[in-house]
This record gives C-alpha cells, structure tokens and sequence, in this order.
C-alpha cells in the first residue's frame, strides 16, 4: 500500500475544509444566499416600500404573488386599498348568506372613494388595515433569505401614531409606539414577488385567512432562515452607485 507524506494528508483536509461552506442542505452543493443577493432583494423591497407609501397603483399590483392576481384583478385590488387577501370574489361569494358578509361586492372599476364629509378623495393603500394608525416613518431591521434562495423575509419597524376611535373613547387620544412588519417574497421564474398577505382581519375572534403562497404558513416557520444587516447592504449600494 503506498503512503502519503503528512503535507499531502494536510493538503487534501485544508482542501475539504475549504469546500465545505458550499454544500447546502441534505448534500447539496449549492452555493447559499450571499450578500450581494440579500441586496438585491433589498432594492426591490425599499422600491415596493416607497410604492406602497405613495400609492403607486401600477407598481404596487406589479409586485404581487402571480397566484393573487389569478383571483384579484388590479380593479378589486385597489378598490379594497391593497387589502385584497381576505375578500376575494371567490371568498365574498362563499360568505354571501353568512355573518361576514359585511364588505360590498366587489367591482370592475376603480370606485372613487369619498371622505367623512361627501366630498371625493383618492385611495391610499394601508399598510396596516386599521384605518386610525398613522406611519410616520419606518425602518429596516433584518433581511433574511432561505438556503435555497426562494424565499425572503423583511423585517420593519414602523414607528405609528395610533388615533383612538373618538366616537368610541369621547376624547382625542393619540398613542405613538413601534410595530413589527413583515414582508415575504417568494422568486417565482427568477423575479422576486410578494408571497404573503400579511393583512389578518378578525371578526369576533374568527380569523379570516389571507391569500398566501406557499399555502400554509409552517413551510415558512420550517426555514432556517440566513440573516443580514441592512446597514452593511446600504453600504454596497453606496459602493454600486
């Protein structure tokens, strides 16, 4: 049997070692998520952001999950100021004879909304469905992306002024505090697009489920998820420009 001198031995482990950080899960040898991938989800996410926060119709709807706009036109969704998850024809339908059937059916054309006094306004899209919380500015606290590259998560801190209904409470009573948001993306045909509805409507204690993809949430609970700072990706596309 022919021996190997020991610097032979180290080279094939140093070897071994080196390749090591490529293998994915289960013996893949994918290369996992890097950096410069984390930022390119990013840019797209500050893009969707900005859209969101500006109502640009267009570019909101563009974004959405392929499997949403089978189900909602960019009519229903902007009729329903993106909230479109939990009310899509399908679902107002099977809830027509029930006790949510609380919502207007849903129409083909953009309505004009109105404001408390008569007079018409444009929609805005609501980041968060309830209608008394104002955003005053917001912030990126984590990127996250799947081993497998198909699945992103954002995570924002929303720094709110929340308006206490004053039909309600008789007084005016505002109260600021920070909210978690969470946008997910999914890359379908390498283009990343929304894949959760985040928006969770509840009716005496009945959840009304959101339009989501995957179908169910625990394959996104499942994911070891690979962080990143977003202050380190601001930093690469200070480099980029």
């Amino acid at each position: 049997m022919r021996k190997f001198s020991i610097p032979i031995k180290l080279l094939v482990l140093a070897t071994g070692i080196a390749l090591a950080p490529l293998k994915g899960l289960a013996g893949d040898t994918r290369i996992l998520p890097n950096v410069h991938d984390a930022w390119e989800l990013f840019k797209i996410e500050k893009k969707y952001m900005e859209a969101r926060v500006h109502s640009r119709w267009d570019e909101i709807y563009s974004h959405q999950h392929p499997d949403l706009k089978k189900r909602v036109t960019r009519e229903l969704f902007i009729n329903r100021d993106g909230l479109a998850g939990f009310d899509t024809v399908d679902l107002l339908k099977s809830r027509k004879a029930g006790g949510l059937a609380v919502l207007p059916p849903p129409r083909d054309v953009v309505a004009t909304p109105r404001d408390p006094l008569g007079f018409p306004t444009s929609r805005k899209y609501r980041i968060i469905p309830n209608p008394w919380v104002k955003i005053d500015q917001h912030r990126y606290d984590r990127i996250w992306l799947s081993p497998d590259g198909r699945y992103a998560r954002v995570d924002v801190k929303l720094d709110v002024q929340e308006r206490l209904p004053p039909h309600l409470f008789r007084m005016d009573i505002v109260l600021p505090h920070t909210r978690d948001h969470f946008d997910y993306w999914e890359k379908v045909d390498g283009k990343w697009v929304v894949a959760l509805m985040v928006h969770r409507i509840s009716f005496s204690g009945s959840v009304i489920p959101v339009l989501f993809s995957p179908k169910k949430m625990d394959e996104l609970d499942k994911i070891e998820w690979i962080g990143f700072d977003p202050a380190k990706l601001e930093t690469i596309e200070d480099e980029n420009e």
